[in-house]
């Protein structure tokens, strides 16, 4: 096993078994920052929680791995304006209903995040890696007053545009403008 990874809370896979059966999704909302109390965190199978959450963020991004189709890279931006601690664990919090369940957690490189205060600062983009069985159960849920984009989001979706037949259908395509002139 790598030194760095997710796994699934007990919670996290009864969401996702029961998401399946039910034909819904399990919506991800947010990213737990923990500072581990101090030591690196190896996370378990039996482990509910991180060891100790220092803040939460929206959830920026979930995409599909490029080369593996049951891993999703979930992200989140720490903003600058926050920090004072060393991040060496995380967390993906969602679920059905009332939501902030536990769902996911993860080590992380120890990586300290200043404070504006210490004269250095700067976003963080914290990655998770998840792998699900079926990545149609997970559905992002994006808190509309936080409006972060990080490169790789970015990047997918100028792909995507890219790679659109008619990304824009309001103007005439250069086929019809070249007939157009033709039949003049």
């Amino acid at each position: 096993m790598s030194d760095y990874y997710t796994i699934l809370t007990p919670v996290g896979i009864a969401e996702l078994v029961n998401a399946r059966a039910a034909n819904v999704t399990v919506p991800i909302t947010h990213m737990g920052i923990g500072d581990g109390g101090g030591a690196p965190v190896k996370p378990t199978e039996t482990m509910l929680t991180m060891v100790r959450e220092v803040y939460r963020v929206p959830i920026s991004s979930i995409t599909q791995h490029p080369t593996n189709p049951a891993w999703l890279v979930v992200e989140a931006v720490l903003p600058a304006a926050v920090g004072g601690f060393t991040v060496r664990e995380t967390s993906l919090l969602g679920g059905v209903g009332a939501g902030g369940k536990t769902l996911a957690l993860g080590n992380f490189p120890e990586s300290y995040k200043p404070l504006l205060a210490e004269n250095t600062s700067t976003d963080m983009i914290i990655k998770m890696i998840i792998q699900v069985s079926n990545s149609a159960v997970i559905s992002l849920t994006v808190d509309p007053s936080v409006a972060l984009a990080t490169n790789q989001s970015i990047a997918n979706a100028m792909a995507a545009h890219l790679l659109a037949v008619n990304p824009h259908p309001q103007y005439a395509l250069a086929a019809d403008l070249a007939q157009h002139i033709l039949a003049l």
